[in-house]
């Protein structure tokens, strides 16, 4: 298991920072404040958790009077406290990582209808173009493309703004182990399909995608996957993380069914993340603000 998270880096701390959070770090712990009606909460993303890290986080909520600080492990050793309560998490809890290697080799260990895809795309003249500048014309189409998908799959995008401050932000970070890029692909100037990518020094992340109902049967999206792949591993990466995907054995109904079936016909190993929780440090509160959402989510 790669480790640690991007989540965790300086680059996303300074991304959140311009995106408007506060953020704090507790030892090494990289905490963003949430708000809520009844106040805010700390939320720690894809930390790396034992005791001591979980006290020091209890620690901090009561001093800053937080509701609670909600915890997303990218790994996790020892005991909680009896403070902390089990909670629906924030990231992906399931994902796909692919062990990169040079394209040919890449190619034959994919499922042969994605290979057959692939190279459909590229009889058809699709094309593929990459930039990191919040400006560019992939990062417009990827905008673009996202409120289709959104009407068409009901997936949650962010404001147009959020990405763009993302390539602003990350692309002049002082973390320069950490960067992003947009990579989008076309048919002469027809957007097909755009994707946004975290690259680290040794793991790839397909972070946020969307693609064009009416141009499907150009299979853009299988392209543009496999040429981020190569460009993953052109940037010294050994690891490709397809970022979320259905639970193993989740019904065809689940919401990720089809774009689980899409990832998994590039390979790869399953990587299941320790269960979500929050430390609560004011338990009346923190009920209120539990109550409160569950009838948000009813009505």
């Amino acid at each position: 298991m790669h480790s640690p998270s991007f989540l965790q880096s300086a680059a996303w701390e300074q991304f959140q920072q311009a995106a408007g959070k506060k953020t704090v770090r507790v030892g090494e712990t990289l905490l963003i404040e949430q708000t809520t009606p009844v106040g805010p909460y700390w939320y720690a993303p894809r930390p790396v958790v034992d005791p001591a890290t979980t006290q020091a986080l209890l620690d901090h909520g009561h001093a800053t009077g937080a509701l609670f600080v909600r915890v997303d492990p990218e790994t996790m050793s020892g005991e909680l406290p009896v403070q902390a309560r089990p909670t629906e998490a924030t990231q992906p809890q399931d994902s796909l990582v692919l062990d990169l290697k040079p394209a040919d080799e890449l190619l034959q260990t994919f499922h042969e209808k994605t290979r057959y895809n692939i190279r459909l795309a590229e009889k058809k003249g699709v094309t593929i173009t990459e930039s990191s500048a919040a400006d560019s014309k992939e990062l417009a189409a990827f905008i673009q493309l996202s409120q289709g998908t959104s009407q068409r799959q009901a997936f949650h995008y962010h404001s147009d703004d959020y990405y763009r401050v993302m390539l602003e932000t990350m692309g002049t970070s002082s973390d320069e182990r950490i960067s992003v890029s947009v990579l989008a692909a076309w048919q002469d100037t027809t957007p097909l399909a755009a994707l946004i990518a975290v690259w680290t020094p040794t793991v790839g992340y397909y972070l946020h995608g969307a693609s064009s109902y009416e141009h499907r049967s150009l299979m853009a999206p299988h392209l543009l996957q496999f040429r981020t792949m190569a460009r993953a591993l052109e940037l010294g990466c050994t690891k490709y993380d397809f970022w979320g995907i259905a639970p193993e054995g989740a019904p065809d109904s689940h919401p990720w069914a089809g774009v689980t079936r899409f990832k998994l016909g590039f390979g790869g190993n399953r990587v299941h993340y320790p269960d979500s929780f929050d430390v609560v440090t004011h338990a009346v509160r923190y009920n209120i603000y539990t109550i409160a959402r569950r009838l948000r989510r009813s009505m």
